[in-house]
């Protein structure tokens, strides 16, 4: 078996309230702000230089995007966008299609108590989803719904 070589840098997420996701995240999980949020807009009149680069990476039609550059407290990196130009489209509320879409499922944090922390979140505007579980290893995971749409587990 190879061995594994590449690290995961970074994590993208889009949100529909950049200023709201960064309160909730740094409040709430404890992940640092690693920067101040930036604009990135679209003007082939003005040589910007960080919104050139931008926006080679991301083409028309995007115009318009705040981002966010936070932590975990591992490192990882954890960034939110905010898509102004075009607007930022709802994600459809969790059903049983979740479980089976192709794409990105879920992220994990870990935590020593997750149903506590489970609690804490619901209390702030998350929803549970499911039951936690109990793994043959002793480790407690559950699933939950953020305020923006994301799916994150809670390990212990």
């Amino acid at each position: 078996m190879p061995t594994a070589t590449l690290k995961i840098n970074h994590v993208g997420i889009s949100v529909p309230d950049l200023d709201a996701a960064v309160a909730w995240y740094t409040e709430h999980l404890g992940f640092r702000q690693l920067k101040p949020n930036v604009l990135h807009k679209r003007d082939e009149s003005i040589d910007r230089n960080k919104d050139k680069n931008f926006f080679r990476i991301h083409p028309e039609p995007v115009r318009e995007v705040k981002v966010a550059y936070l932590a975990a407290g591992n490192g990882i990196g954890f960034e939110l966008f905010e898509f102004l130009d075009p607007k930022h489209q709802v994600s459809p509320g969790f059903g049983p299609d979740m479980f089976t879409r192709t794409g990105c499922y879920h992220i994990a944090v870990t935590t020593e108590d997750p149903v506590a922390l489970c609690e804490k979140l619901v209390g702030v505007g998350a929803t549970q989803i499911g039951d936690p579980a109990r793994l043959a290893n002793g480790d407690v995971v559950l699933y939950l719904r953020d305020p923006c749409g994301v799916i994150l587990e809670l390990c212990s």
